[in-house]
This record gives C-alpha cells, sequence and structure tokens, in this order.
C-alpha cells in the first residue's frame, strides 16, 4: 500500500469579488504531498483530486501529479488524514463523475464542495478514508 497524507486545500480566486467574472471561484481540493508534511507550507509535489472546469462550459473532474508550492494564488490547507491509501483514493476519484463548476454561473455558487463530498462519503463507505473528513466539508463553506 502506497500511503500519503490527505490534505484539503482551498485556493482563493483572484476574480473573487467580481460578480460574473467566469474564473471568480475559490478552488477546493483534495491533495496527496509525495512527502509527509507539517504544515502547508511545506506542500509541494503531489497528486490533485479536483472538481473543475469552466463553470459555462464544462462537467470535470482532475486527477493530477503537480507541484503546488509552485503556485502563486493565496491558499489555505488543513491536514485531515495522516495515512490514507495513495492508488484507492486516486482510483475513486478518477471513477466519480465530474461536475460543472457551478449550477448557475450567474450565481457563482460552485460544486467544488459537493463533488469533494461525494467523494469523501464514497471512500467512507469503502474503509478508505474516515467519517472525520465528511465531517470536516460538511462544516467547510464555500463562497
Amino acid at each position: 500500500m502506497d500511503s500519503r497524507q490527505l490534505w484539503f486545500v482551498r485556493y482563493i480566486s483572484r476574480n473573487h469579488d467580481i460578480q460574473g467574472h467566469p474564473d471568480r471561484f475559490d478552488h477546493w481540493f483534495f491533495y496527496l504531498p509525495e512527502e509527509p508534511v507539517h504544515d502547508q507550507t511545506g506542500l509541494g509535489a503531489g497528486r490533485v483530486l479536483e472538481a473543475a472546469g469552466h463553470p459555462i462550459t464544462g462537467f470535470s473532474q482532475n486527477v493530477n501529479d503537480t507541484d503546488i508550492s509552485k503556485e502563486d494564488a493565496p491558499r489555505s490547507a488543513d491536514l485531515l488524514m495522516k495515512s490514507i491509501d495513495f492508488e484507492k483514493v486516486t482510483e475513486k476519484a478518477r471513477k466519480q463523475p465530474g461536475f460543472p463548476r457551478s449550477e448557475h454561473p450567474e450565481t457563482g455558487k460552485p460544486n467544488c464542495q459537493a463533488w469533494l463530498y461525494l467523494l469523501a462519503v464514497a471512500c467512507v463507505e469503502d474503509g478508505i478514508m474516515d467519517d472525520s473528513v465528511v465531517k470536516f466539508l460538511v462544516n467547510s463553506k464555500q463562497e
């Protein structure tokens, strides 16, 4: 088993305050760094599990390897699990259908949170995650 940490990461869109801007949505995702880290400043190369895509044109989910230390957008992150089966959670994310970034682009109400929640519930049902991840997402608010 390839075990990794599971982080919840929020990027703040540069266009967050511009009503109707197609790129105004915050980006939320699960992140599995290649190496364990003690806090968000140490996050670097790893795999991102994300609901993404253009709010008007696209349904999508992304499972990509990336280095988030190279992103210059403001972010915050929370460690959700110290150890999770990397391959199982990646496979589950790849099988989960994508969502549109927003059901109603004119309102700016995003769906990333819903996609992550459904992924977490599916992972809890299969014994991949514990239910603390689901509870964390329920208590989080996406603007």
